[in-house]
């Protein structure tokens, strides 16, 4: 009975691991393409976009997928988790064309308070929202 659920929730984190693997490839790919054409500039933040997605995304679902038991947070934690890496992920890019261009801005303050909070706040409905084993199976059913 616990082996249909777990390869269930094996197969969900795989899915979260290969959307995350393949918004990091994208992000990577943005940036190789804007530094390209971006007459030798460059910006740490641009090259290194790709390693939001890949730290707080791709690492902990691939994991998580590799458990015995793997385990799937709450719906509003796993959006909230995605919200934040995004805003993060944005945040860098954001920061990258900046200093690509040679300018700075206020606004980008707000990714760097955002994304953090967003994650914060996904931990702890992850950490409130713990499901016992036998109300994830009638949950998954």
């Amino acid at each position: 009975m616990y082996t249909s659920a777990d390869e269930s929730l094996r197969l969900r984190a795989s899915r979260h691991t290969r959307n995350y693997v393949l918004a990091t490839c994208l992000v990577a790919l943005f940036g190789g393409v804007y530094e390209r054409f971006s007459f030798g500039v460059w910006s740490g933040f641009m090259v290194f976009a790709f390693a939001v997605p890949l730290v707080l995304g791709v690492l902990p679902w691939a994991v998580n997928a590799s458990r015995e038991r793997p385990a799937l947070p709450s719906r509003a934690a796993r959006q909230l988790w995605n919200a934040g890496t995004a805003v993060l992920t944005v945040g860098c890019l954001f920061r990258g064309i900046l200093e690509i261009y040679g300018t700075a801005s206020a606004l980008e303050t707000v990714y760097w308070v955002a994304g953090p909070v967003l994650l914060l706040l996904s931990a702890l409905k992850a950490v409130s929202g713990r499901k016992r084993p036998e109300q994830l199976e009638t949950a998954l059913r």
